[in-house]
């Protein structure tokens, strides 16, 4: 896969979870962080190298704080509320974790596959 192919995945994927954060009846953010994790951890088991795996977490992290600001305003009519930017950091911090922890099972599980 490509830079490109892979900034377009795992932008699609922190606009996805961002949406999961202002949704009316199933959104949250006990669902939010739930959908980060998730998603970190598909984006950390994708077989790509190391310096695609980290343009894919800054990628995330990036458009993950822009679609939590840009759809508050579309999914709440006074906006995203004052907390937001909270509500990033721990979104960020969560998928950059579950981004790291995934890819480290995977060099273990494929190092003790191959001996």
């Amino acid at each position: 896969m490509d830079d490109r192919q892979w900034m377009v995945t795992c932008g699609l994927a922190a606009v996805f979870v961002s949406a999961f954060m202002y949704l009316p009846v199933v959104g949250h953010f006990w669902t939010f962080m739930s959908l980060v994790v998730l998603q970190g951890f598909y984006l950390g088991w994708q077989p790509v190298p190391k310096s695609q795996a980290r343009l894919g977490a800054l990628v995330f992290v990036g458009l993950q704080w822009v679609g939590l600001l840009l759809l508050g305003f579309v999914f709440r009519e006074n906006g995203p509320g004052n907390l937001w930017g909270l509500v990033a950091i721990s979104g960020s911090l969560a998928g950059v974790t579950a981004i790291w922890l995934s890819r480290k099972v995977r060099r273990y599980r494929d190092s003790q596959s191959a001996s």
